[in-house]
């Protein structure tokens, strides 16, 4: 199957995000299929949060300004996909995580490998709307399982099964 072929450099080109339309990309996607991003620089936000999401991703530079970024869905036997952040600064990791975090919906989770226990810092992946069990991984690493279960404003966050997308990458 061929892959689906999302070329974000358009709308870059505009001073339009491309985030909700690579969205609808991957909604898109049929069993199997793969997307491939073409962009001006590694988009490595989308990167964790895909990861997040299910998906493992490669990523080739083409030129100065061009990269390709193939995301591939994991098999569905993983129900929990894991994010490997180990050897990492911990307060950089922890932003990514909090980023991801708000972008999921109520039930969604994945875990992440960590090199050290991040302490009182988790807090600041709770407070965007996340569970967090910490519980020891391979030798010499923390795995934590976080888990969406309401907005960073307190307020329960959209609910999985009946968040509809809008064209413009808004749910209902």
């Amino acid at each position: 199957m061929e892959d689906l072929v999302f070329d974000a450099r358009p709308y870059q080109a505009r001073g339009q995000e491309p985030y909700p339309y690579i969205v609808r990309a991957v909604a898109s996607l049929k069993p199997g299929q793969a997307l491939t991003l073409l962009n001006t620089f590694d988009p490595r936000p989308l990167e964790a949060v895909m990861e997040a999401r299910g998906f493992q991703y490669t990523v080739e530079r083409l030129g100065p300004e061009l990269f390709r970024v193939r995301f591939t869905r994991v098999a569905a036997e993983d129900k929990c996909p894991t994010v490997d952040r180990r050897g990492q600064p911990l307060e950089r990791v922890l932003l990514q995580l909090h980023g991801i975090v708000r972008k999921l919906r109520v039930g969604e989770q994945f875990a992440v490998r960590l090199s050290e226990h991040p302490g009182p810092a988790l807090k600041v992946v709770e407070r965007a709307g996340a569970v967090v069990d910490v519980g020891p991984g391979e030798p010499g690493e923390v795995r934590l399982v976080v888990t969406r279960v309401r907005s960073s404003d307190g307020k329960p966050a959209r609910a999985t099964a009946s968040s509809q997308h809008s064209p413009d990458g808004a749910t209902s």
